[in-house]
């Protein structure tokens, strides 16, 4: 039976792990609410953009347009004669961006990513094409690092909860001017204008988003030549956790670029656009920002949906703390009676004893 002393010490133990697990709450709890105005802010338009460009996809005619959005995407570093010919292509290997986060105590965020990833990978186990994992997040990689899918890089898990617009405009800026951006201890001295005290966080989760894109433009472009189709693909799917309210998420997979259009639903009636000035400049100015914001949306959902289960799971470590604490303190209020009565009963018995 534990003494007085021991349960005294497993109560300040557990006293200490409800403060733990309170203030995690309070902190997911804040972090929720930037990554919620962030996906808010972003989340409209980029499904908006994704949708005007599938429908565009779905119904332009033959390849043409096709080609027009891959060398838009691609930028002015590849000119003309690189070659995009999809006349009689198919996939020969698939890419999926896998959004997990890099530490745990959130509940089943991870186990639900993880296991919408081996569904995915199993969909296509039995098709000619090669299947690659690109994990954004450790939990992630140090799960299939331990499986036979192949991983050709891994990223740290973003923070979209922050302001892009700090940035944006800066970053925009250096990277049409086709100047290099600066490193992030520099960044305060070539920044125009009073600088955000969280300027420098931010740009640095930044740059994470934009190596990201770049790489995954760059592993796509070398998927079209086949000399370098040993470090490409030509097809990639983003599967992220997708952020409903604070209760609910659900893990989703969407197509990112292929060299194949999407398949027609059906919903989705022939429309005829008129391009103004041309399909080329319009396609120019909006590949890009169509590419970030795709990446930029899965990472916020990604972050909400991290933060709501975290919320979630610290509360009811919290509460379950609590109903322990009772029920120690009720035990050890009993033994310290217990322990009050015999020592009653060990004096009352002696006294008689003297009298007697």
């Amino acid at each position: 039976m534990a003494t007085l002393r021991d349960i005294r010490k497993r109560i300040r133990s557990v006293v200490l792990t409800r403060q733990i697990t309170n203030t995690m709450m309070m902190v997911a709890a804040a972090k929720l609410r930037r990554a919620q105005t962030a996906m808010y802010q972003t989340g409209p338009f980029a499904d908006q953009l994704d949708a005007m460009f599938n429908a565009l996809r779905t119904g332009a005619a033959g390849d043409a347009f096709q080609i027009e959005m891959i060398r838009a995407l691609l930028g002015p570093e590849y000119d003309q004669s690189f070659p995009v010919d999809l006349a009689g292509r198919r996939v020969m290997r698939r890419t999926l961006v896998l959004f997990t986060s890099d530490r745990g105590l959130c509940g089943a965020y991870n186990a639900n990513a993880i296991n919408a990833a081996h569904e995915w990978l199993k969909e296509y186990e039995q098709d000619d094409a090669e299947s690659e994992l690109v994990c954004v997040g450790r939990r992630g990689a140090r799960h299939f690092e331990k499986t036979s899918w192949k991983i050709v890089r891994t990223f740290e898990s973003f923070d979209a909860g922050f302001n892009p617009q700090l940035y944006w405009d800066g970053y925009k800026k250096w990277r049409d001017l086709g100047e290099t951006p600066p490193a992030p201890e520099s960044l305060l001295s070539r920044w125009s204008g009073d600088p955000d005290p969280r300027l420098i966080q931010g740009y640095m989760r930044m740059l994470r988003l934009f190596e990201l894109r770049e790489y995954l433009v760059q592993r796509f472009a070398n998927g079209l030549n086949k000399e370098t189709f040993a470090d490409g693909t030509n097809e990639i799917q983003l599967s992220y956790t997708h952020y409903i309210s604070p209760a609910r998420s659900r893990t989703t997979t969407i197509p990112f670029l292929s060299i194949e259009p999407p398949a027609s639903d059906g919903s989705l009636s022939r429309v005829d656009y008129i391009f103004e000035p041309d399909v080329r400049s319009l396609l120019t100015a909006f590949m890009p920002l169509y590419a970030d914001l795709i990446i930029w949306a899965a990472a916020a959902h990604s972050q909400a949906s991290e933060q709501a289960m975290r919320v979630v799971a610290m509360t009811m470590a919290t509460d379950l703390a609590e109903q322990l604490i009772r029920g120690l303190t009720l035990s050890y209020n009993k033994a310290r009676q217990a322990a009050i009565t015999t020592e009653i009963l060990e004096v009352n018995t002696g006294a008689e004893a003297l009298r007697a």
